[in-house]
């Protein structure tokens, strides 16, 4: 039962964090998309360092066993259906043409559905019998259909994006940093300090304040493009995770270096999950202008796995190195780890918006 309703809890988050990107995407302008993408992306990290502290706190507090669950169990329920009646009120934006982008800096003036129906049925031989209302339906039929069918190539074409594949494995190192410490913090300072789960839970905030900061991170990634601010924040990020191995003995010193160190790892990673964030939404747009189909929820899909897959392998590398080599070398790994998003961020991710097509950025 554990299992299922864990399964169903993950499906549901892929559909509501999908769309709910997507729906951020159409609603925003172009030049404010770093900013909102790291608003929503930082709101995900708080989420999730913060979640566990509460549940944590309400069911000790509330008494263990049957009480505790009812009360965790509760607040999810609660949260649950406010997020239902917040999408309920929600006023969606009318849907973009992707074939309406900007080329060349004016707006490319397009034809409405009808007019391009009525320039196809002009253009084609008309047979000499009469045709009926069958025979116009199936036109119109057959003139959708290869849209259609082209939606899966149409992902095929987002796999194939450098800049995608990049921002999508800083996307999969941040969150499998953060993964990584939410499950073995605890146990670190549970045996270095003695501290309790709620001491242990508080400590999280260390990584979760820094994370308000996303939408300055996402004003930067806006003005001077993707590339330097995420490849700052890995280089920042990945020194200060290595240095986490100072922290080795129980003393009031030691602890406020581990909050410290906590705090600018915490801001490092915003730095380069607004902007990669972000990333995966003009890779979107641009493949979207040549396609022809709206590719957003699909990118933001790909980006989701990601997610996925840094959440499920995070906490069992950082588990089995914590039991095989130990807190020290731990961190080492954590830190080369982050160091290793920088080569393909630097290469492949995008600048400044304007001055860069798929795959190519002018330096």
């Amino acid at each position: 039962m554990l299992i299922c309703s864990r399964i169903l809890h993950g499906l549901s988050s892929s559909i509501l964090y999908t769309v709910g990107l997507a729906v951020l995407v159409d609603t925003v302008g172009k030049d404010e998309v770093g900013k909102w993408m790291g608003t929503a992306m930082s709101c995900n990290n708080i989420g999730m360092v913060i979640s566990p502290m509460v549940g944590g706190t309400v069911y000790d507090r509330a008494g263990r066993y049957r009480a505790g669950k009812f009360a965790v169990f509760a607040i999810m329920i609660g949260l649950g259906a406010f997020d239902i009646i917040l999408r309920v009120l929600m006023n969606e934006p009318p849907k973009k043409n992707p074939t309406n982008a900007v080329t060349t800096g004016a707006a490319a003036s397009s034809e409405t559905l009808e007019e391009k129906l009525k320039t196809q049925l002009s253009t084609t031989v008309i047979p000499d019998h009469p045709t009926n209302d069958a025979d116009t339906a199936n036109i119109l039929l057959f003139s959708t259909t290869p849209q259609q069918q082209a939606r899966f190539p149409g992902i095929l074409t987002l796999l194939r994006s450098p800049r995608l594949l990049a921002a999508m494995y800083g996307i999969f190192i941040n969150e499998c940093l953060v993964a990584s410490l939410c499950s073995i913090l605890p146990l670190f300072v549970q045996k270095t300090f003695s501290w309790t789960a709620l001491p242990a839970g508080l400590l999280f905030l260390c990584i979760a304040i820094p994370a308000f900061g996303g939408p300055i991170a996402g004003c930067l990634s806006d003005r001077f493009g993707a590339r330097w601010v995420a490849a700052s924040g890995f280089c920042v990020t990945a020194p200060l995770l290595v240095l986490l191995r100072l922290v080795d003995h129980d003393s009031s010193p030691q602890k406020v270096l581990l909050c410290a160190l906590l705090t600018m790892v915490g801001t490092g990673l915003v730095f380069f999950l607004s902007p990669l964030g972000a990333e995966c939404s003009f890779v979107a747009e641009d493949v979207s202008a040549s396609t022809g189909l709206d590719l957003y929820a699909s990118s933001f899909s790909l980006m989701n796995c990601s997610l996925a897959a840094a959440g499920l392998l995070g906490p069992l590398a950082a588990g089995g190195l914590m039991d095989g080599v130990g807190w020290n070398w731990t961190t080492v790994v954590m830190g080369l780890s982050c160091a290793s998003g920088v080569v393909p961020c630097v290469l492949a991710t995008g600048g400044r918006r304007g001055r860069f097509t798929d795959g190519s950025d002018s330096a």
